[in-house]
């Protein structure tokens, strides 16, 4: 038996293995140093692979090809080498049926459409689309945003199948016509024959057809993977490079630089691999390009971006928060057997190590606090109320802080992503948040009180549903001291990051007042309880409103698009916000409830 079952497993692992090797050209191990290959995108060098993600995450909302296993890198290296072929495929989402009715396509069931199916579509509506550019965004509808991104993935997926254009093989017709000896392969080889001569010299027919081919490449600008230093004294070569090109670019602005020329063979030379299924050269060319671009590059860092693209450790640490959160309700359903209890607690574990170790290599690649962004704030603030509640679990072991930080973890990294509509493609920050001090103090303090916060508001929505909340009041009342703390230091910062940055120290701007908001509330609250005046149940759900006042503070300010803070403004989130509060204050008043009829209860049984 145990030898049938492990015939079909190799089995199915060698069906897999084919299905694979037919979708991708290349094995994994022959795509890896092609994936961490750089290129300089939205402001930063990333790996090729970050590169691809972000692009067909753009196109089709998945991270690899639709209805296929094929991945990002694999079709980005089929879009750029055989554009011819790319065409077809189908990668651009459109679901919506008045905007498929715009297009003048078919109303039906299928959401994924190639260029080639799209072509006749897109020039009939390019003239709405260019006017629609001309107006806000804001007064344009869901339909016409939709229909105007469209055009924009279209514009720049085009760029795209250009990228290489000038690098790859001509069709033998135009060969024929070349008067050299050699045999120009591509427009790089006709371009060095002539010395820098204009095509001119070439046949006409010849140089009709490489005149468009450079036409087109005049607008190919996306694909920016060769190094161009300057010569500073006492820099290193990473430090010199102050732009990157595009093939074309280098091309078209005049004689490239030794190194330009040098990665654009081994460009072409990858290009022919490609084309040929030849895996030794395919292997050799990106051996030489790597070596060619190590002195202009953090290889490491690529490297770290490629794994962290690849194992996806905020999911993995959502499914072992779900995981833990399974165990610890068959904790509570078998009156707490230890054999639950175990594996949540080792669930809980590794979810947080995951979680915790994503941040750091984020960090090491972004080479910055991971603050920087709403997106980026939530993954943070999720490491912190786990973290906490994981050590305190830890000094308690009642289960009620276990199930605290994997409710919480799930909930915070199933939403984060939907902060990113497209793909979290880890930009560059703005210059008023190009701070690695600041964004180190204040963002990391005032965030951290949010998290701090949260978590106060958490346990108060535990301790209502307790018959014996008072043991845990110790703890509430320490946690919310720390989270007076932290927002109150990150105020503070903030103010004298503003006065540097703003020439003010406060200036009552909607992300000041919601930093304010919080601050005054637990003040509030704490003199509320010391006064007597808020007590019992009343203190609690006070303290459970406080994830209302946050949510506010850390969302709903931004929402508003008013202020200086506008790197933080976002939008779609008024009508979710408004349902999250509209929920909580429910089930505040309904755990009040409760709580108030159960101390009754108790009163009548003593």
């Amino acid at each position: 038996m145990m030898r049938c079952v492990f015939i079909f497993l190799l089995l199915l692992v060698q069906l897999l293995s084919l299905q694979q090797a037919s979708a991708e050209r290349f094995s994994p191990s022959d795509m890896a140093a092609f994936e961490t290959l750089p290129i300089l995108h939205e402001g930063r060098v990333k790996p090729l692979s970050s590169f691809a993600k972000v692009l067909l995450t753009r196109f089709s909302g998945q991270d690899h090809v639709p209805h296929t296993d094929i991945s990002a890198s694999a079709w980005l290296a089929h879009t750029i080498f055989e554009p011819v072929k790319a065409v077809d495929t189908r990668i651009f989402k459109i679901s919506d049926r008045d905007l498929k009715a715009r297009l003048g396509l078919e109303v039906s069931a299928q959401r994924f459409y190639s260029l080639s199916e799209l072509t006749d579509a897109i020039d009939r509506t390019q003239a709405q689309a260019l006017a629609m550019t001309r107006k806000p965004r804001e007064e344009l509808s869901p339909e016409q945003i939709r229909m105007l991104d469209l055009h924009e993935h279209i514009l720049v997926y085009q760029q795209l199948l250009r990228a290489t254009s000038a690098l790859n093989a001509l069709p033998e017709g135009i060969k024929a016509l070349l008067p050299f000896d050699a045999g120009a392969r591509n427009y790089l080889e006709i371009k060095q024959q002539l010395k820098g001569r204009s095509l001119d010299r070439l046949p006409t027919e010849a140089t009709l057809v490489l005149r468009t081919i450079e036409r087109g490449g005049e607008k190919s600008d996306l694909f920016r993977v060769l190094p161009r230093p300057s010569s500073v004294d006492g820099k290193s070569q990473q430090d010199v490079v102050s732009i990157w090109v595009s093939p074309w670019s280098s091309l078209l602005q005049g004689v490239p630089t030794e190194i330009e020329q040098e990665l654009m063979l081994q460009w072409a030379g990858l290009a022919t691999a490609y084309g040929d299924g030849q895996r030794r050269a395919w292997r050799e060319s990106l051996r030489n390009m790597h070596g060619l671009i190590a002195p202009y590059t953090k290889q490491h860092i690529l490297a770290w971006e490629r794994y962290y693209n690849e194992v996806e450790p905020y999911f993995w640490s959502a499914v072992f928060y779900a995981l833990a959160l399974v165990f610890i309700c068959l904790w509570f359903a078998s009156s707490g057997r230890a054999m639950f209890y175990r594996p949540a607690a080792l669930s809980l574990g590794v979810a947080v190590f995951a979680h915790l170790g994503g941040l750091v290599v984020r960090i090491m690649i972004l080479e910055r606090p991971p603050v920087g962004t709403l997106y980026e704030s939530a993954l943070f603030v999720a490491i912190i109320m786990t973290g906490i509640a994981t050590f305190i679990e830890w000094k308690r072991r009642d289960g009620l802080f276990l199930t605290m930080a994997a409710l919480t973890g799930c909930l915070l990294l199933s939403f984060a992503p939907q902060l990113i509509p497209q793909a979290d493609s880890k930009p560059v920050l703005m210059a008023v948040l190009n701070s690695g001090f600041w964004l180190g103090t204040h963002v990391l303090v005032i965030t951290a009180g949010y998290g701090v916060a949260i978590l106060a508001g958490c346990l108060a929505h535990g301790m209502l549903l307790l018959k014996d909340p008072d043991r845990y009041r110790p703890a509430l009342h320490m946690i919310l001291l720390a989270a007076l703390s932290l927002t109150a230091i990150g105020t503070i910062l903030g103010g004298i990051w503003a006065d540097q940055s703003w020439g003010r120290f406060w200036g009552w701007d909607p992300k000041e007042n919601g930093a304010l908001l919080i601050v005054l509330w637990i003040v509030w609250l704490l003199h509320a309880r010391l006064s007597g005046d808020l007590r019992g149940s009343a203190y609690l759900c006070v303290i459970a409103a406080l994830n209302i006042v946050v949510a506010l503070a850390w969302f709903g300010v931004n929402f508003l698009g008013i202020g200086l803070h506008s790197y933080g403004f976002i939008s779609g989130v008024g009508y979710p916000l408004g349902v999250f509060i509209l929920f909580e204050i429910l089930v505040i008043y309904g755990l009040y409830c409760y709580s108030i009829k159960r101390v009754e209860r108790k009163g009548i049984d003593e």
